[in-house]
């Protein structure tokens, strides 16, 4: 079992070969995750991978530098995301050593945490556990009869039609919001025209607000939440879902329009799943008062749950569903 990183000329290999180990239709991550996978966009220092006796990639691990605002806290940490092996080479325990090998880089390349999505048991025996918190907020149609909101009459934009104009409004928008992952200018025209997003958009300058809707749920909204709330009304309308979901990181965040609204609301752990690597850097990074000494007595995940994971930890990791790797 070696393990060699990727190469540019490995591409052409790579984007159909994950859409065959994940299970996915043809084009799945060519198109739908072009912001992630495209050949412009790709640290190829991050792609690690092993090859079978057929010389075939059989497994494959990518880290990527996360860049987040986190509560206003400017955060740099190591994300992972393609953790792939084909169906015909599992249980040879390739999975396993690539993720160590990831961990273990992106300690050496100094962040101070790891975060992935995905099955908590799956991934718990590399030091991941529960490490972030989100609140969801329903909203449907009686909801929005009921608060008088003005829907806009607007159709969703067909990813292609998305202009530079929205996106920049876009932009603006999120870098006022507490919680997010800043992005480089290239992907950002790839997360939002993709087949399977729709944009809704209206208003201008204070009054501008926007939803991306993707197959069955909201994967990023802000702005001006009364907007916010007309263009829910719209695509309630459309019969797109009768109920729609907004995803915040604390129901402490929630808009009084949204709150005015809501048919009902809850808090989950969400699937973000979080590794610290270095425990004096994160405490720092973090501005966690709590005592270096008492967390040095647990081990790597219930570190993990006491300053991230728990309902009442002290901080919170958390970005837009449209963000995550």
């Amino acid at each position: 079992m070696q393990i060699t990183l990727a190469t540019p000329q490995d591409f052409e290999e790579i984007v159909p070969y994950l859409d065959t180990a994940y299970g996915f239709a043809p084009g799945f991550f060519g198109e739908r995750l072009a912001s992630q996978w495209n050949e412009e966009g790709v640290d190829w220092s991050g792609v690690f991978l092993i090859r079978g006796a057929d010389g075939r990639i059989a497994s494959l691990v990518r880290i990527w530098e996360m860049e987040l605002i986190q509560d206003g806290r400017r955060v740099i940490c190591g994300g992972i995301g393609s953790v792939s092996t084909l169906k015909t080479a599992r249980g040879e325990g390739y999975m396993s050593a690539l993720m160590k090998h990831c961990v273990a880089e992106m300690a050496r390349r100094g962040y101070p945490i790891a975060i992935l999505w995905g099955d908590r048991f799956r991934y718990a025996p590399f030091g991941f556990e529960c490490g972030g918190r989100g609140a969801q907020f329903v909203v449907d149609k009686r909801g929005i009869g009921r608060c008088g909101i003005g829907r806009y009459g607007i159709e969703p934009m067909a990813s292609r039609e998305i202009d530079d104009d929205v996106l920049a409004q876009i932009e603006v928008e999120r870098a006022k919001m507490p919680f997010f992952r800043v992005r480089t200018r290239g992907e950002v025209p790839r997360m939002y025209r993709t087949p399977t997003r729709q944009v809704f958009a209206a208003g201008n300058g204070e009054d501008f607000g926007w939803m991306v809707w993707d197959v069955s749920r909201i994967v990023e909204w802000g702005g001006q939440m009364a907007t916010v709330l007309g263009l829910a009304a719209r695509a309630v309308e459309l019969e797109i879902s009768e109920k729609l979901s907004f995803s915040l990181p604390d129901a402490s965040f929630a808009p009084p329009e949204l709150l005015r609204a809501m048919s009902g609301w809850s808090q989950s752990s969400e699937s973000c799943r979080t590794a610290i690597l270095d425990l004096p850097q994160t405490l720092h990074t973090f501005e966690i008062e709590t005592p270096r000494a008492k967390l040095e007595k647990l081990d790597a995940r219930a570190q993990v749950w006491e300053l991230f994971g728990r309902p009442d930890a002290p901080r919170n990791l958390w970005m837009s569903p449209i963000d995550t790797i």
